[in-house]
This record gives C-alpha cells, structure tokens and sequence, in this order.
C-alpha cells in the first residue's frame, strides 16, 4: 500500500549514477552531434551565432563542475588508510584483530 510521503525504495538509486533515460539520450546526442558535424559544427555555430555558443558553453561547463563535485564527494565517503587505520586500532587494539583473539 502507498504510504504518502514514504518511498517505495528508501535507500533509491546512488548519487551520481546514471539511469538508463539518460544513457539513451546521451547516447542520442552523440549521433546527432557527429550527424551535423561535430567540432565543424561547433565552429560554425559559434560564429553564427556567438549567443547560443556561450549559453551551450555554459551549460556544459556546469555539467562539468557538477560532475566533478559529485566525484569529490564520492572520495570523501572513503576513509583514507590511516582512519581505517585509528578504526582497527579502536576496535580492537593496537595490534589490531590478532589482540582480540588473543583475549579470548
């Protein structure tokens, strides 16, 4: 039963994967890209129309930026080596797992 304001799938897709909509229209971007042109295309527009070109730079570039963001915040859910590292050592000494068998 739907509960309003509950989520079917609570733990949801992870952050920054893609789904396949958007696989297939980048992929579809792609081909037209190629289709008109490519880096020819980007040229001609941009002296056709310098306006348009400097609104799809922008856009690109915050795609970017959003990209690499997501990427940053990806590192830091992992620990480094030396806080796994203090994690062991909290755990279960300071020679780590072979102290809490000897305990036993």
């Amino acid at each position: 039963m739907f509960v309003k304001g509950k989520s079917g799938n609570p733990r949801g897709r992870p952050r920054g994967s893609k789904n396949r909509h958007s696989e297939a229209v980048i992929a579809a971007y792609h081909n037209v890209f190629n289709e008109l042109g490519g880096e020819e295309w980007l040229r001609q527009l941009a002296e056709a129309d310098a306006v348009e070109f400097a609104r799809l730079h922008v856009r690109i570039c915050a795609i970017e930026e959003r990209r690499k963001e997501e990427a940053e915040e990806r590192q830091d859910d992992i620990p480094s080596a030396a806080e796994v590292r203090r994690m062991i050592i909290e755990t279960f000494g300071s020679n780590g797992p072979e102290d809490n068998e000897k305990g036993k």
